[in-house]
């Protein structure tokens, strides 16, 4: 048969089994081109480990709320991609001794400033100055 590529799902279920078993980080590197779905593979991992981990609460709502406020002012609408991020995000989930999480950090880097001065035909700014008409 047909090999499948693997889902975010079981990539993350390995990766937090690892982490319990082995008690060492973890790591899911999420690459690919303009549209591929980077953005939203993050936001499954994100689900995938507050359901495996049974987290809640606070911290967990905020983590996994974030992407909406990164994507206002980060994402703009391009000529592929109507909802494309304009910078790259390093998204940290840590987990208390229980396996569930204790905390998060996201920080985003090489932002596309240019974009904040004018855009290309076709193309809009970052999606936070249209929320703001």
């Amino acid at each position: 048969g047909e090999s499948m590529p693997p889902h975010t799902h079981s990539i993350v279920a390995t990766a937090y089994r690892n982490l319990l078993d082995e008690g060492g980080a973890q790591s899911v590197l999420v690459s690919g081109e303009s549209g591929a779905g980077k953005t939203e593979s993050i936001k499954l991992c994100m689900t995938s480990l507050a359901q495996l981990s049974r987290s809640s609460g606070k911290i967990t709502a905020a983590a996994l709320e974030s992407s909406l406020l990164l994507e206002a002012f980060g994402n703009a609408m391009t000529v592929r991609n109507h909802n494309s991020s304009r910078f790259g995000k390093w998204c940290a989930l840590h987990f208390d001794a229980n396996g569930q999480i204790c905390s998060g950090l996201i920080r985003s880097y090489l932002l596309e400033q240019s974009r904040v001065v004018g855009a290309a035909v076709g193309e809009r700014n970052y999606h936070v100055f249209y929320y703001m008409q």
